[in-house]
């Protein structure tokens, strides 16, 4: 179907074509084309059945409609012969014009599960409106894949008249056995000449099994349960012979339920009368009688010798007080064997509800054991709960502890660092560099050892070290603002009166990118000598105390001065 039909006609099949839609009604054939075709000459809805969102029950009536349409008369057409290892000519018809792949349910198995579906249909009515009995059995005569042709690989959809089973539980077995018969000696065949027919048409039926089926359970009932809000049963084959041993056991329980309950059906009259003398519907209104007969009425006896047809147990010949007492016997061991047998289901059905009840208290009790062990896991669950919050404020207490104390303990320091005026040690820093001091220029060596102290800085000032270079185990060391180790003043530089290149990059030069590559301080020191070298000189040490160590504050302020010194003035 190309674009401009799908186009045109969105919910028309895969398949249809521009000559189907052309066809006169009485061209027309059976498949998914046809049936859309034909709703579309008939002006059925169905057409429009996506649009409209018409009620299941409607459309399924309006498909029932169209396959009658296509079905009246195929008993009669006589085009029944089919050449051997073939298919008819409607199953060419049906699977070429309609879709047999893509996504599930393909076209093709929507129209057979249609048909199926409008068959039982059909012949629920027939037993409805007309009140006779009905039983279809229908076999596919498909397979799954890799599956032998035997018959508990095969299955039939069966109908049998709903109300007949109900009033006649035998006819379970009745209606098992004759699906089996069916199975055995129709199915099997099908099966076969179906897949001849496939392999003439060049389809691969083999493979491996695609699942496992089964064996049935022998503790099923023989008629397994209808589909669900159905009468049509789907039965699975059972394998040959294997349904002799249980139909045998329900005969001959039916045959002992007929002997105790009628013995007057299966053994002679204990009148002269023959046992042919009994007409054959009085025998079959005993055998579907109630099974209580109690409240039975015997029959009027006569008051002449002449047999009285409208009497079911009346003897042909003239009836006799002995005859009578013997049928006055009967319906008392009758009575007393109905007796007996209700006490017996009595006492089964209290067995079983004493079995009932004792199941319910179990389940009770595991219900109550399992609520029990809820709320134990959930107050089990509560306390590591309030475990772990207490422990997680402990914590938070702790933290909150600790803070206190190392406030308290700078605080400390920072008072008592006027009273003790620790031993600064000494640092050895290697310098090439001349400082000048307020006598002289001193350069001074590789080795030499250079004692600095904060100078004007505040003694109360809080040092910071980088992360890689603070001994955490050891504070920083704080000098008051008198220190008796301290050198001789550093004149810090100053800046040249004349050729001074006052550009973005004054204040970095190769002294300070050694010195930051050295002690791994970042990219970002580069900024900061830039702006230090903007200030005023008086300033330099002090921040550079505030951001490094004492020792490298005063490298810093070298390779600071050494690079200043050593700029080259404008237009060199």
């Amino acid at each position: 179907m190309n674009s401009n039909l799908r186009a045109q006609y969105p919910d028309a099949p895969l398949r249809t074509s521009m000559q189907a839609l052309h066809k006169p009604l009485e061209d027309l054939t059976y498949s998914a084309v046809g049936r859309w075709c034909l709703a579309r000459h008939l002006n059925f809805p169905s057409i429009v059945r996506t649009q409209a969102k018409l009620r299941p029950s409607i459309e399924t009536r309006l498909g029932l409609m169209e396959i009658g349409w296509f079905a009246a008369g195929c008993h009669r057409d006589q085009r029944h012969s089919v050449s051997r290892a073939t298919f008819h000519s409607a199953f060419d018809t049906m699977r070429g014009e309609t879709e047999t792949k893509g996504n599930p349910p393909t076209e093709f198995n929507h129209c057979r599960s249609a048909h199926i579906d409008g068959l039982m249909d059909v012949a629920t009515l027939l037993d409805r409106a007309f009140g006779g009995c009905t039983m279809v059995i229908h076999s596919t005569g498909t397979l799954e894949p890799g599956q032998e042709i035997v018959p508990e690989h095969l299955k039939t959809l069966v109908y049998f008249t709903p109300h007949m089973l109900v009033e006649y539980p035998e006819l379970d077995a009745v209606v098992a056995k004759v699906n089996q018969i069916f199975i055995e000696e129709v199915a099997v065949r099908g099966a076969e000449r179906w897949k001849a027919a496939a392999a003439a048409r060049g389809w691969s039926m083999t493979g491996r099994p695609t699942r496992v089926i089964p064996p049935p359970d022998p503790r099923s009932p023989l008629l397994p349960p209808a589909e669900k809000d159905s009468c049509v049963f789907t039965i699975r084959g059972c394998a040959v012979g294997s349904l002799e041993e249980p139909l045998e056991r329900i005969r001959q329980r039916f045959n002992a339920y007929k002997n105790t309950r009628h013995p007057v059906l299966s053994t002679p009259s204990r009148s002269s009368a023959t046992p042919s003398a009994c007409p054959a519907s009085p025998t079959r209104q005993l055998v579907s009688s109630t099974p209580s007969r109690s409240s039975a009425t015997p029959p009027a006896r006569p008051t002449s010798p002449t047999p009285t047809s409208s009497t079911p147990l009346a003897s042909p010949h003239p009836t006799t007080s002995h005859q009578d007492t013997s049928f006055e016997i009967f319906l008392e061991d009758s009575d007393e064997e109905d007796n007996d047998l209700l006490e017996l289901y009595s006492d089964l059905i209290r067995s079983l509800q004493e079995e009932v009840e004792g199941l319910q208290e179990v389940i009770t009790t595991l219900r109550e054991e399992e609520m029990a062990s809820r709320e134990e896991m959930a107050l089990q669950h509560s306390r590591e709960l309030s475990q772990m919050h207490e422990e997680l404020r402990r914590k938070d207490d702790e933290i909150r502890k600790l803070s206190r104390a190392l406030s308290l303990k700078s605080k400390v320091s920072a008072e008592g660092s006027a009273l003790n005026v620790p031993k600064m040690p000494e640092y050895k820093v290697k310098t090439s560099t001349p400082i000048k001091t307020t006598n002289s220029l001193h350069s001074l060596d590789s080795e030499s050892d250079l004692s600095t102290s904060l100078g004007s800085v505040s003694a109360n000032s809080a040092l910071s070290l980088p992360k890689q270079l603070t001994n955490r185990s050891s504070p920083a060391p704080r000098l008051p603002l008198a220190s008796p180790f301290r050198l001789p003043h550093i004149a810090l530089p100053q800046r040249p009166e004349t050729g001074y290149r006052s550009s973005d990059y004054v204040g970095i030069g190769p002294a300070t990118c050694r010195f930051a590559r050295q002690y791994d301080l970042g990219i970002h020191w580069a900024d900061k000598f830039r702006r230090l070298s903007q200030q005023d000189a008086s300033t330099w040490y002090r921040i550079l105390a505030e951001e490094l160590s004492v020792e490298l504050a005063a490298e810093a302020l070298l390779v600071l001065r050494d690079d200043l010194m050593n700029c080259p003035a404008e237009g060199q």
